[in-house]
């Protein structure tokens, strides 16, 4: 996630925090859960290679929302009204998600004095 091991031996040890930012609103988590409500929807999408390329790393944080509001509201929550509205809100708060993921792969690589942390930013 974090790219090459030389990204973090290159900032000299300055780097001390990562900080991961959702927001109200992202351009990203929108289409992405147009698409994963409405798969027909990626093909359009498809031959266009960088927006493909983001729509697939979001799609991940997508599923995960919607499986954490079944778990929460039951199955039928996806057919709520506002159903749609509420897993691009909860696809932006997994910030925390992705957060912990850097956390995790710091401490597994032994990245010592970084820490990471997230918040959301309501437009």
């Amino acid at each position: 996630m974090l790219g090459s091991t030389n990204t973090l031996e290159n900032l000299g040890g300055s780097l001390k925090l990562i900080v991961v930012l959702g927001h109200s609103g992202c351009g990203a988590l929108t289409p992405a859960v147009d698409v994963f409500l409405h798969p027909r929807e990626y093909l359009p999408l498809a031959t266009k290679r960088p927006l493909r390329s983001i729509l697939d790393g979001v799609l991940v944080v997508v599923q995960t929302s919607e499986r954490k509001l079944i778990a929460t509201f039951g199955p039928t929550v996806v057919h709520r009204p506002r159903y749609r509205k509420a897993l691009i809100e909860t696809s932006i708060a997994d910030a925390a998600l992705a957060a912990y993921s850097i956390q995790e792969e710091l401490r597994t690589n032994a990245y010592t004095g970084i820490e990471a942390a997230y918040g959301v930013y309501l437009l």
